[in-house]
């Protein structure tokens, strides 16, 4: 559950691009723990599934948040 290793430091989120990341208090956990080859190819496929979706998710948030932000007024040309 991505929640629950942000609550306990696991992973991080860059503010910036949104991406999440594992801290090195993550990295150690899983060099200690080890991983499982399966669980671990299931993860992966899991990832590529969403990353589209998460994507195009992204874009019409940036897409809405740029048409959403008030303007300054035009100014008239006069000639």
């Amino acid at each position: 559950d991505i929640i629950a290793l942000l609550y306990v430091g696991y992973a991080e989120t860059d503010p910036k691009t949104k991406k999440l990341r594992l801290t090195n208090d993550g990295k150690e956990f899983l060099e200690r723990k080890g991983v499982d080859q399966e669980f671990f190819e299931k993860l992966r496929a899991a990832v590529e599934e969403l990353k589209p979706k998460i994507a195009a998710l992204d874009a019409q948030i940036e897409l809405t948040t740029i048409l959403s932000r008030p303007r300054a007024p035009r100014r008239r040309r006069f000639f």
